[in-house]
């Protein structure tokens, strides 16, 4: 029954299952009967103690689809429970399934709950899954840079990969770029530091580094951190290490005359609304002068740095803008409309393709002419 080209996979986790958690559940399902939830009356009955609601079970099975097998594509289509034994919490379970079937669309799977320590069987469960997004082949981002020889010669690196510019800018330049992130995404490659990308680009000549990543726009006044040190060190300190960890890149491994090319963005500028992420327009009030340090430091090893500032762009972080927002701030520009995330990466492109050594150490507003 299995198609051919799949390996049928197995998977187990731990959990520990406490008395609230039946209270917890019971609020969540509205089932408050007294086998679950009245110490007085199961005293009366012959299991004695307080049993779990056997749905709390189909969750469990539930997130074995949804987690591990097949995992964050799973569209669970059905489960069949049969229930062996009563489960008394507190107690300490072992959650462990086998695929019984496997194919591009469809699959199947075995489960079996057991007592962690006594390995006493309480559950025997079985449910059946698609896919709500297509399934493919599972390789790494990785992977197919190892399998793709061309990875070895000269590319363009792109961080913050996965984000909404990153990750257009990398669509856009395809086989020509890597690009890299420091959280997990199927599509970039994951680094914990930039320090360590020499170490996973050892035979790269980079022809150009692009540098997307960011932190996020924060929410807090200065005043009312919880812990001022950490948040600063996050927005501020970590953000300068990670330019620098670049820079040190460009100059070790960088193409004669490649540049470092900083994406900037007018919120540390005056009259900005951005004044409410009071950190975030800190951190990038750190692009200017990094730029023009670095334009200078770099070109010792005959290297470029410039930066790039954008206004409020169509895409990424701002693609939950409301309408009226997106009205508002496209009034600030000469053409009534803000800038898309296609129109950032020509902008991009159109620096890469510049080789002066005119333009290191610039910064180029490219706003769309944009009213404060």
């Amino acid at each position: 029954m299995r198609k051919r080209g799949f390996s049928l996979k197995t998977a187990n986790y731990t959990v520990e299952v406490k008395k609230e958690d039946l209270f917890a559940f019971a609020k969540i399902s509205g089932d408050w009967n007294p086998l679950h939830t009245d110490e007085n009356y199961i005293k009366k009955t012959s299991f004695k103690r307080l049993v779990l609601h056997g749905a709390f079970s189909a969750g469990l099975v539930s997130k074995m689809a949804g987690e591990y097998l097949p995992g964050e594509k799973c569209l669970l289509n059905g489960i069949n429970l049969r229930f062996i034994s009563p489960i008394f919490p507190p107690v300490k379970l072992e959650v462990i399934a086998k695929e019984v079937l496997h194919t591009n669309s469809y699959g199947k799977v075995d489960v079996v709950i057991l007592d962690r320590v006594s390995r006493k069987k309480y559950v025997e469960a079985t449910y059946e899954y698609g896919f709500h997004l297509k399934q493919e082949t599972e390789i790494s981002y990785e992977e197919r840079l190892q399998k793709n020889h061309s990875a070895r010669q000269s590319k363009i690196i792109i961080t913050g990969a996965s984000g909404g510019l990153g990750g257009y800018l990398l669509k856009q330049l395809g086989n020509k770029a890597i690009g890299v992130s420091r959280t997990k995404n199927k599509h970039t490659f994951q680094v914990k530091d930039y320090s360590s990308m020499e170490q996973a680009f050892p035979e790269t000549e980079i022809q150009a580094i692009v540098h997307c990543a960011w932190p996020s726009p924060d929410n807090q006044k200065l005043l009312d951190l919880e812990d001022s040190r950490k948040s600063i060190e996050y927005y501020l300190s970590d953000s300068l290490n990670q330019v620098v960890n670049l820079a040190n890149l460009l100059r070790n491994q960088g193409k004669l005359n490649a540049p470092l090319i900083l994406i900037g963005s007018t919120a540390s500028e005056p009259g900005r609304h951005a004044y409410q992420s009071p950190l975030y327009s800190l951190s990038k009030s750190l692009i200017p002068s990094l730029t023009r340090i670095l334009s200078l430091e770099l070109s010792s090893s005959g290297h470029r740095c410039f930066a790039i500032t954008f206004d409020a762009l169509d895409g990424g972080m701002n693609k939950d803008l409301s309408h009226m927002s997106k009205i508002a701030l496209g009034d600030k520009t000469p053409f009534g409309e803000i800038p898309s995330l296609e129109d950032a990466c020509k902008q991009i492109m159109w620096t890469l393709k510049n080789k002066s050594k005119m333009n290191t150490g610039a910064i180029f507003n490219l706003t769309g002419g944009d009213l404060p």
